[in-house]
This record gives structure tokens, sequence and C-alpha cells, in this order.
């Protein structure tokens, strides 16, 4: 007998996490900084091949759990204003050893003004798309492996004036 158009009972241990993960779900719903923890999750999924990030979960970070607080709470290197948007990424010095991910992944963040990805590890290009990412004042990547062929690869010199600081 077809089951299309049937509903489903769950029994016992089964119902108890349907339950606890439609309560994540719909928790996540209503998360309005969301957006900017999937964007963290991308940003560490393209940055992070050593594993150092391994406090940057989905658990930890909703309802915007991923801003950095006096207590030590939060992702490290992540800082935010007090409307929980991501302000200042600063991953200064950590062993991370990934590439740099394309604009889109930022675009998550629409109040980020400064990334320190300084001597990381990283290496590749700097993605050329990342002129679309105006509200960036501030970007330090200096002691990493990047090709910059040129004007930072492709960003142009226009764009790289309207930073406060770039040092590449």
């Amino acid at each position: 007998m077809p089951l299309a158009g049937k509903t489903l009972l769950v029994c016992g241990a089964d119902q108890a996490a349907a339950r606890a993960a439609a309560a994540r779900a719909a928790a996540a719903a209503k998360d309005p900084t969301a957006p900017q923890l999937r964007a963290l999750l991308a940003l560490k999924s393209a940055l992070d091949r050593t594993n150092t990030l391994t406090s940057w979960t989905p658990a930890r970070g909703v309802n915007g759990g991923f801003c950095s607080t006096f207590a030590g709470v939060g992702f490290p290197g992540i800082k935010c204003d007090a409307g929980k948007n991501v302000i200042d990424i600063n991953l200064y010095q950590m062993n991370l050893s990934g590439t740099l991910p394309p604009a889109e992944v930022l675009v998550g963040l629409p109040r980020l003004i400064a990334l320190d990805f300084s001597e990381t590890g990283i290496r590749g290009m700097l993605p050329a798309n990342w002129s679309q990412l105006v509200q960036l004042e501030d970007i330090r990547m200096s002691g990493n492996e990047l090709l910059t062929g040129g004007a930072a690869s492709g960003i142009s010199v226009p764009v790289l004036m309207l930073l406060r600081h770039y040092h590449l």
C-alpha cells in the first residue's frame, strides 16, 4: 500500500528527537541573525583546512551566539555591534591554510567593515569580485601566500582607495 499523502506517527524515543529537531528548526526560522551565521560557516568552510575553528558551529552560533563577549562566549575572532551584526573578523595568526571565498559568502555580513586574515596561512587569489564589498574599510592579509597579480588580482585601484587600510 503506497504511503503518498499519508501521515506517519512517530512513537517513543524517536518522537522526542523529532520534537527537538522541529523546535530547533522553528528557532532557526525566527533567528534574524541566521544569514550572518550561514555566511560565517561558509567562510569557515573556505578558510579553515586545519580544523582550527572548531567552536564555529551552527548550534553555538544560533541567535547571534557567534558574537564574542567579554565572558569569552561566541566565535573566536568575531566582533559584533549592539544589534548582533558582525562588524569585524580578526583571525590574525590562526592556522587556517584555506583560500579566500568569493564575495557572495561575505555579502551575508552587510555591516562587516574590517577583516584581518594576516599570517593565517591562506593561499590563492584575492577574488576580483571583492570589489562588491563596498562596506569594507580595513583589509589585512599580509604574511600569506596570496597571488595579487597587479592591483590585488582584479580589484581596481579606485576600489582599494576607498579602504582606510589595506595590507596585502
